[in-house]
């Protein structure tokens, strides 16, 4: 990186991903780093820094305890403990799943006369991602960090702008990275399931029949056909219409002289906007005048070919969110605003926002409040100035509508959208067979029903954004009754006999009905006895891993012969079902060799979780 280098910094991950176990609560891969410690370092300084550029919180840093036997000095541990908190949320804003805290298995002096330190630990990651990348996020926040020895932080936030362009834009396109890709798998490792990276920013939440896969806030379970027709705007009008759902009046439009005609037609005022892109991508609202009207086409057409000209709906827009057809939340959309205190002017509100906005670390920041003539008449018209107080709650707009070059206010409105209005959004979800979905309804007030008040539905969105509230309804709903969505894992350890004892177990659940598996290192056998053939699997974790991947089977029975998992890590989250039958457990690299009980004692620990 250009803006933070170190000669004495060497970083080095291990090549094979670790599975459960090593004192992580994730899969993990083991770095090695050679680093120059700061002869002092202020831990005030530097969470409160890390609070306001990365928006990171105290626990995250406490969260790392190094063992006192290491005999390291205070401020060495500190720097280390904000260091892998910093590398942790590095790697989660460019879409890795770094949740569990690492495993420091070693520091050491490597040179006193240079404060150089060797570090040994286990930090999260994920399959299918490059080891490198994470052993980088680490090596960099260390740096960075030193860069707190300068008074002013200038460098600091400066390193930490040019995160964006050299590490998480690769990142972020690698992992297929969206808004709603953390929260939904925050979600899911706090509820303890089991979180896989099967690639392109496709994950499988829990295993075998209870698996399901989502990629940002969509699922498995989502239509492919809704999900095309959604992302069109006029096909998903027609849908609308098909059940009787309130739509803007609309009309498609080739030229800026169609578009003109077509407001006219409509009646001013009117919004031009492309049919086939999100995000309020090319929107114009509120369009007034036929020179209005041309030149949002012409700005509009230089992004898409399909261009709408529809009626301006009364009131904001209203996201109401469902999943699995039944609403879980819902927020108002409105415009930039600032919000009272009862203590500071508006101007010194909107000052103190802005001025956070530009302290945070640039892939971290959406859009500025806007303070300009426009915003001063819209303050005007609501009988304000920039120095009044506002009540606290109270809220002043700066704009007459959410412009995406701004920022919106986004207010909670679960608990009072109208039973009507999640009636119809239900309904839609539902017609468009897709799982979760955001809809827009545009309303002058969403507590009241839409045919009282001429809402209306502007679009549905497959794979809305969503956060922390609405990943965690859509969790619950995927795993109901606070399940981990893994299936039963049923290890048999040691020889000859356990494999014996492990398939009278296949046949035993095959009687039952069970639809079970059973692997070895080299053998898998499916709930008939017939046999799975894999291509290039060689071992018995990638055999668990794709059995573990198929929603056909229901219990997996593992049999253990071999010390691999003491090498590898376990492919499952631990606590399995253990039946221990003989005591031969042999060398996975040289099957010749049988190993010492304590192997095997060490290996049930791992197994069982301890």
């Amino acid at each position: 990186m250009d803006q933070i280098s170190d000669k004495n910094l060497k970083v080095n991950a291990s090549a094979q991903l670790l599975g459960y176990g090593f004192g992580i609560e994730q899969q993990s891969v083991s770095i090695v780093m050679t680093f120059t410690a700061p002869t002092e370092f202020v831990i005030d300084t530097a969470t409160t820094v890390l609070s306001n550029i990365f928006l990171m919180n105290l626990e995250e840093v406490n969260a790392l305890q190094i063992p006192k036997s290491f005999g390291i000095p205070l401020h060495v541990e500190q720097y280390i403990q904000c260091a892998f908190a910093l590398a942790r949320s590095i790697l989660r804003d460019g879409g890795c799943p770094s949740f569990s805290t690492e495993f420091v298995q070693s520091i050491q002096v490597a040179d006193a006369t240079k404060n150089t330190y060797s570090i040994k630990a286990n930090v999260p990651a994920i399959e299918n991602y490059d080891e490198k990348q994470i052993a980088r996020a680490y090596g960099y926040s260390v740096i960075l960090l030193k860069l707190l020895a300068n008074p002013d932080q200038a460098a600091f936030k400066e390193a930490a702008d040019a995160l964006l362009g050299k590490f998480l834009i690769s990142m972020q396109q690698v992992l297929m990275r969206g808004v709603s890709t953390i929260p939904v798998l925050r979600e899911a490792h706090k509820r303890g399931i089991q979180i896989s990276h099967l690639g392109s920013g496709v994950f499988q939440l829990g295993t075998g029949k209870h698996a399901r896969l989502i990629r940002k806030s969509s699922t498995d379970r989502d239509s492919v056909l809704g999900a095309n027709i959604s992302n069109r705007k006029d096909l998903s009008e027609v849908f609308f219409k098909g059940v009787g759902a309130p739509v803007p009046q609309s009309i498609k439009v080739q030229d800026s002289n169609a578009a003109v005609e077509a407001a006219n037609k409509i009646g001013f005022p009117v919004v031009l906007k492309p049919a086939n892109l999100e995000r309020s991508e090319g929107v114009f609202l509120d369009l007034r005048s036929d020179m209005a009207v041309q030149s949002a086409f012409e700005a509009a057409r230089k992004l898409s070919p399909r261009i709408m000209v529809q009626s301006r709906i009364p009131g904001h827009c209203h996201r109401l969110v469902t999943f699995g057809g039944r609403f879980v939340f819902a927020y108002s959309r409105l415009p930039s605003a600032v919000k009272g205190d009862g203590f500071k002017s508006i101007r010194d509100l909107l000052n103190a926002f802005n001025n956070a906005h530009n302290c945070k670390a640039k892939h971290l920041q959406t859009a500025p409040l806007p303070f300009d003539d426009e915003a001063l008449d819209c303050l005007s018209s609501q009988g304000f100035t920039p120095d009044d107080v506002l009540a606290v709650d109270q809220l002043a707009f700066l704009r007459a509508a959410n412009l995406k070059e701004y920022a919106g206010h986004n207010e909670v409105i679960t608990d009072k959208v109208h039973p009507e209005n999640i009636a119809l959004v239900e309904r839609l979800s539902r017609l468009f067979r897709l799982e979760s979905l955001g809809a827009d309804l545009v309303s002058p007030d969403p507590t009241k029903p839409w045919y009282e008040n001429g809402a209306a539905i502007s679009e549905i969105n497959f794979e809305p954004q969503i956060g922390e509230n609405t990943a965690r309804a859509n969790i619950d709903a995927m795993f109901p009754n606070e399940t981990s969505g893994c299936i039963p894992v049923e290890c048999f350890v040691g020889g000859a006999q356990a494999l014996q004892a492990a398939r009278r177990r296949l046949n035993e659940l095959t009687n039952a009905g069970t639809r079970a598996a059973l692997t070895t290192h080299a053998l898998s056998l499916g709930h008939c006895g017939t046999e799975y053939r894999f291509a290039e699997m060689a071992t018995l974790t990638q055999r668990c891993t794709a059995l573990l991947r198929d929603t056909d089977i229901e219990v997996l029975i593992v049999v253990v012969q071999t010390d691999e998992f003491l090498i590898t890590g376990l492919p499952f989250k631990a606590s399995a079902q253990i039946f221990r039958v003989g005591s031969v457990l042999r060398n996975h690299r040289n099957l010749k060799e049988v190993l010492p009980p304590m192997v095997l004692s060490k290996m049930i620990r791992l197994l069982g979780g301890v």
